[in-house]
Formats: structure tokens, C-alpha cells, sequence
């Protein structure tokens, strides 16, 4: 994401903007900064600019700046949040916004303690600024103490931080030290420091490279051709050629329509006058569950007649309708043609043929 923006340093001033750009709030009944829906409203009081922590969908944009060179700033935001936004005794009060399930009050108590996991399941936490002087979280026989020497409304920011004794200088905590149990303990500060800086949480993507997102390979209005016999012909412009005489309705980018299928295995080839490479296929399954695909098989050919299997695979589960699975390809080199065969289903929502 950094690297998109241009780097560290102009993902920082996106993020800047982010909180010091007043919101402009339109639609859902808002007039004049006025009115709205709940989280336009809520928005507006919250006083952050356009960051809205009454949505969840926003709620790991202040740790984006550990991923930055203001990393101290995800210190600075978070106790501002935790300190001036969930307040209030009176019911209703003391959440910023809606309480869905508890997330809320997770993001509240996480960022108290000083780490959040802003990305589920990569088993790191990165480090915020702790709102207590000293408090204890207990699992089974473990206990973590977490403790914020010289901690205060003032003193904000991390100036060095230990772990059971050893000095930390990362903004990562990983959840096998965590579940380690023993003592985070922080020296606090009034004044940003370089402690955690160039310590940046791991990412899917390194260097400087932006990345670069697969996309399908299909446009929709890629002309389709109904066939019974498919051949590696050389073609003048991308072609689609089937024994499916739906089979647009599985590559208009919409699951909500479908290409009706025969009982037999359906084919349909992918043709273009110039080599494509094309890592994986993603299936949908069609919207009325327990009629998905069975076994699906790729292949691919240039123009000397001969397919080569880039994949297989068999006894397929779509664990629900409109059901989308990928199904990553082996021998990814550029090709003329694809060849994809589905058996055992009635028909199919969407395909995709994905590369860069």
C-alpha cells in the first residue's frame, strides 16, 4: 500500500490528510454537514478529520503509520482515542459507534493495552501506546504484565520498551511472545522518539515495487463462438469458444447471472493472437447450493496443436452458493490458448483467468 502512494514518507501524508482533512459528509439524507445516517454523524463529533473508528472497516488506520516514518503518530491517535472517545456512563455512552459483537469494546481494550492485531492471522501485534501505568491479562497459567513507567495524559510516546528484561525495539509483538506470558514494559515520554522506527510490521510485498494485482484475463465483451471440436488456430483478437451456449454469463464480471451447463463436461477455450500468462482460475458456483462443480481441469497450448496440463483437480467442495474458489496453475508461462473443463454441476456463476 506504501508503495502505491510512493513510498513510506507519502503514505504518512496520506494519512495525515486522512486525519486533518475535514470530512465532507453527503447522501443517506446529510445536507449541509447536517443529519445522515449514524456514522456520518458520528464521524463529524469524533473530530479526526475523515477517519471514522465508528467503522470497523476503518479501524486499523492509525496503526498504518508503524508502516511509515511517523511511526510515533499511531502512538499519538491511539491515546487520543482511547482517552477522549470512550467516555461517558449513561447508556448509549462510551463507544464511539456501534458495538457489533464486542468489536468495538476488542479494539478499545487492545489498543489500552498497548498492540493491536491489525492483520488477523499473521500472528503479529503491532505496538500502539499503552493507556495504563500497569495492568496484568491472564490465559491458563500465563500472565502478561504490561507496564508504562512515567505514563500520563501527556507522556504519549514510546521512548524505549523491554521484554521480559530484553530490549525491544520493534513496534511488532509476536503472539508466541505474547502467549509466552512475562513483562512489556515501556518508558514513556512527552516528546516523540526514535524508538520502533524502520521496525515496520511484516508486509505481502517487499522493496519498493508497487505491487501488482492480478487481474482477469477476459474482457466481457470478449467475442464467443459456440464449437463442437477446439482447436490451437492461430486468432486474429482474443476469442472465447465453447460447447456452452450461455457462456458470457460466466465472464461479465457479475455472479448474478450464470452460464447454464450440460450434464456432460463443459469446455470452453480461451484464445488470443498473442501469449497470455494466466496464473490461476477462480470458479463460482451457481446460487442454488448442492449443484457446484465437481472436478475441473486446465490446460494449455500454443499454436502447434499440443495442450499441456496446468492443473487438476477432482471431488470439489463449494462449501456454500455463489461460492468463488481460486485454483492456482503449475507451468505459468505465457500461452495462445487456455482449456478449461468443468464436470458435474448444473452451472457456473463466474470464471476468471488470472495473471498480471
Amino acid at each position: 500500500l506504501a508503495n502505491l502512494y510512493g513510498g513510506p514518507d507519502a503514505m504518512a501524508k496520506k494519512l495525515d490528510a486522512c486525519f486533518e482533512t475535514k470530512g465532507v459528509h453527503r447522501g443517506y439524507g446529510a445536507t449541509d454537514e447536517r443529519s445522515g445516517i449514524h456514522e456520518q454523524r458520528e464521524a463529524r463529533e469524533v473530530k479526526l478529520g475523515r477517519f471514522g473508528i465508528s467503522n470497523q472497516p476503518s479501524h486499523h488506520i492509525i496503526y498504518m503509520y508503524n508502516h511509515t516514518t511517523d511511526h510515533y503518530k499511531t502512538q499519538k491517535y491511539a491515546r487520543d482515542c482511547t482517552k477522549r472517545l470512550f467516555v461517558g456512563g449513561r447508556f448509549g455512552q462510551g463507544y464511539p459507534g456501534d458495538e457489533d459483537n464486542g468489536e468495538m469494546s476488542c479494539w478499545y481494550l487492545f489498543s489500552c493495552l498497548g498492540f493491536y492485531p491489525v492483520c488477523i492471522g499473521s500472528g503479529e501485534y503491532t505496538i500502539g501506546s499503552p493507556a495504563f501505568s500497569e495492568i496484568a491479562v491472564h490465559f491458563g497459567d500465563k500472565t502478561l504484565r504490561i507496564i508504562a513507567n512515567n505514563n500520563s495524559d501527556t507522556n504519549v510516546y514510546i521512548q524505549s520498551a523491554r521484554f521480559n528484561g530484553e530490549p525491544l525495539n520493534s513496534c511488532v509483538l509476536t503472539h508466541e511472545q505474547i502467549a509466552q506470558g512475562g513483562v512489556l514494559e515501556f518508558e514513556m515520554g512527552p516528546e516523540p522518539s526514535d524508538w520502533g522506527v524502520n521496525s515496520a510490521p511484516s508486509s505481502l510485498t517487499t522493496g519498493e515495487e508497487a505491487p501488482r494485482p492480478w487481474r482477469d484475463k477476459v474482457d466481457p465483451a470478449t467475442p464467443v463462438s459456440v464449437v463442437t471440436t477446439f482447436t490451437t488456430s492461430p486468432v486474429r483478437e482474443p476469442r472465447l469458444f465453447t460447447d456452452i451456449g450461455t457462456l458470457a454469463a460466466a465472464f461479465d464480471n457479475t455472479s448474478k447471472t450464470e452460464a447454464v451447463l450440460g450434464n456432460h463436461p463443459s469446455t470452453f477455450v480461451y484464445s488470443s493472437p498473442t501469449p497470455v500468462k494466466v496464473d490461476a482460475v477462480t470458479l463460482t458456483s451457481p446460487a442454488v447450493a448442492g449443484t457446484s462443480i465437481a472436478s475441473l481441469s486446465v490446460y494449455g497450448a500454443d499454436n502447434d496443436g499440443v495442450w499441456k496440463t496446468l492443473g487438476q483437480w477432482t471431488d470439489l467442495d463449494f462449501a456454500w452458493a455463489q461460492y468463488t474458489r481460486p485454483f492456482l496453475l503449475t507451468n505459468t508461462r505465457p500461452y495462445h490458448h487456455y482449456m478449461v473443463s468443468i464436470t458435474g454441476c448444473s452451472a457456473v456463476s463466474e470464471v476468471e483467468l488470472l495473471g498480471e
